[in-house]
């Protein structure tokens, strides 16, 4: 247990380490376990330093930080070391890179370090930003179940436009919705990049996973008080025994929300176990 809190602390920053010690009051039988921290002084962000960037400067990127090095803004919190945030930072850089044409660009390491006293924290990332691709095209795989054409009007990753992994993204869930409002509710688009290194460009192949359709066997509803079910159920869209839909599902929820009596409604679908039949 001591270890575990060691390392929560350290994690987030408390580099300057206190004691911690705990003391469990009865051997064999329920006790009170008393823990006293003592915290130590948290260490402070002086310096991050980015090596291996030529598209970017180093302000452009640090802009996509949430730490930052120590400045004279009063009671500043963003320059605490925290491991989990700049496991964080480092993903928005990775992002900002691949959504700007860089398909393979790589955080190639990471160092801290810290002054004697602990006081003092010097980031330093190291960046390999590889070359910049563009869309050649784009093509459907799998069970695509939708047209072509509907499909293409559903992409937002235009040939010759700059490689952006944002765009492929949007443009998969895109389709996903599109499944999911003629029932097939747990669809997966994969946008797989098809890479040509000569001539640095990046074919898109959208992998289509519809899953089996899927149709609403019972509308539940929970946290209603005694708001009558009848009177939920005139506003719902979406209706049972009927494909789910999640255009429907989401103009019910608007629907429920403009009740004067109801506060943020949400809805989960589940998926419902197939029936099993025992032999005699």
């Amino acid at each position: 247990m001591q270890q575990e809190l060691h390392r929560q602390y350290e994690a987030n920053g408390f580099l300057r380490r206190g004691d911690h010690h705990h003391r469990h009051r009865g051997a064999q039988q329920p006790g009170d376990l008393k823990i006293k921290v003592a915290e130590g002084k948290v260490s402070k962000i002086k310096d991050i330093n980015i090596l291996g960037n030529k598209s970017f400067s180093k302000k452009e990127l640090l802009d996509q930080f949430k730490l930052e090095s120590t400045n004279w803004i009063p009671f500043q919190r963003s320059d605490r070391y925290s491991k989990q945030t700049l496991v964080g930072d480092l993903e928005s850089l990775t992002s900002y890179y691949q959504n700007r044409g860089y398909l393979k660009f790589n955080v190639s390491s990471v160092q801290v370090q810290m002054s004697p006293d602990k006081a003092d924290m010097y980031v330093t990332v190291n960046v390999e930003e590889g070359p910049q691709y563009k869309v050649s095209g784009h093509r459907f795989s799998g069970d695509t179940i939708l047209t072509e054409d509907f499909l293409n009007v559903l992409i937002s990753t235009p040939d010759g436009s700059r490689f952006s992994r944002k765009e492929a993204t949007e443009s998969a869930n895109r389709i996903e919705a599109a499944l999911s409002d003629i029932g097939f509710a747990f669809a997966q688009v994969q946008p797989l990049p098809e890479v040509d290194e000569d001539k640095r460009e990046v074919k898109l192949n959208y992998y289509v996973q519809p899953g089996k359709r899927a149709y609403v066997r019972r509308i539940n509803f929970s946290g209603h008080g005694g708001t009558h079910d009848e009177t939920l159920r005139r506003e719902m869209r979406q209706l049972e025994a009927s494909p789910f839909s999640k255009s429907s599902v989401e103009r019910s929820r608007t629907r429920l929300a403009r009740l004067p009596f109801v506060e943020e409604p949400r809805s989960t679908p589940s998926r419902c176990r197939a029936p099993t039949t025992r032999s005699t």
